[in-house]
């Protein structure tokens, strides 16, 4: 991570602090991409006093430092990292946490659990916190494309305010703490739609014909064109019961409006469930809150979720675990 700063930015030049044995190895590395007169390497226990001048540094990065121990050296590794930030400075956690790649942290925090003395992943809330305490504000959890996540901090809250931060990572990470089990960013051009889909509504589902289900629902064609008026999409992945997951849906679809995605859209799974039964004269009683199913509108979700990177089958037996999806279309 050090090289890869370092190459960006020409300007800068970095030390290290590590056990003795680790920055051997980190010194043959740094000289292999020529960038060994730009480090000076520090061996220290971070658990002790660090021994760099305090109020140095314009950035201090903490990676995959903070799941190594408990509650207690975690807040004591947070404190000094503050005192050596200089006070227009940023501090760079890098880490697993559970609100990014749940499974991935879970196994993780796992292999802590039997590997170290009392190391565990914290959760990004957990991390916020310990930093507001520390007196530094935060970006809450950017999720990263790999496994792993960050969260940067600063004294002041006009140093976070420059920095050019993607949206829709954070967003991610806000809509999966609504319940869903993950939600993946999807490009617009990447969700299948295809005209079998109506036929699988009309012949082999006996809600056909329901509000808001097909034909009532946008056909293939009105969902292409819908699509092309978008860039970018969440897929969010849930469970039953289908109320509670086409809520969890409309709590996403505003907090994507909220963030400023004035054109978030949700295509949800199944019959609409938000109300306890149709109305008998054919007119919608809650239009509001009523949205297309994906299938419904022509998406292939088996293909658009593949695309995603998510393995999906079919139900085999009665009482299988199901799986529910969701497109929320941003821009």
């Amino acid at each position: 991570m050090t090289a890869g700063f370092l190459e960006c930015f020409p300007g800068l030049n970095a030390i290290l602090l590590d056990l003795p044995g680790v920055l051997e190895h980190t010194q043959e590395m740094l000289a292999q991409r020529g960038l060994a007169h730009k480090v000076e390497l520090c061996p220290a226990d971070i658990l002790q006093h660090w021994p760099v001048e305090q109020g140095r540094f314009a950035l201090v990065i903490l990676s995959n430092i903070v799941h190594a121990y408990a509650e207690e050296e975690a807040a004591h590794l947070l404190n000094c990292a503050k005192d050596a930030l200089r006070p227009d400075g940023l501090l760079l956690i890098h880490d697993f946490f559970p609100e990014h790649r749940r499974e991935k942290a879970a196994l993780f925090d796992l292999n802590m659990f039997i590997n170290t003395y009392n190391g565990k992943v914290f959760s990004g809330k957990w991390l916020e916190e310990k930093l507001a305490a520390h007196g530094l504000h935060s970006t809450g959890l950017l999720p990263l494309a790999s496994d792993t996540a960050v969260i940067i901090a600063a004294g002041e809250q006009k140093t976070l305010a420059g920095l050019c931060l993607e949206q829709s990572g954070r967003l991610a990470v806000k809509i999966q703490e609504l319940g869903f089990k993950d939600v993946r960013p999807v490009s617009a051009g990447d969700v299948q739609v295809a005209e079998w889909t109506g036929l699988r509504c009309r012949f082999g589902c006996d809600q056909y014909g329901k509000l808001r289900c097909p034909p009532h629902n946008p056909f293939p064609a009105d969902t292409r064109a819908v699509l092309l008026d978008y860039s970018l999409a969440l897929l969010l992945e849930g469970e039953p019961p289908t109320k509670n997951f086409q809520q969890r849906v409309l709590q996403a679809e505003r907090e994507a409006f909220l963030a400023g995605y004035y054109k978030a859209f949700a295509y949800w799974s199944g019959p609409c469930a938000i109300c306890a039964e149709c109305a008998q004269d054919g007119l919608c009683r809650n239009p509001r809150q009523s949205r297309p199913s994906m299938e419904g509108a022509g998406i292939d979700v088996f293909e658009t979720a593949r695309r995603a990177g998510l393995s999906l089958d079919t139900v085999k037996n009665r009482g299988d675990y199901v799986r529910y999806f969701a497109l929320l279309l941003l821009e």
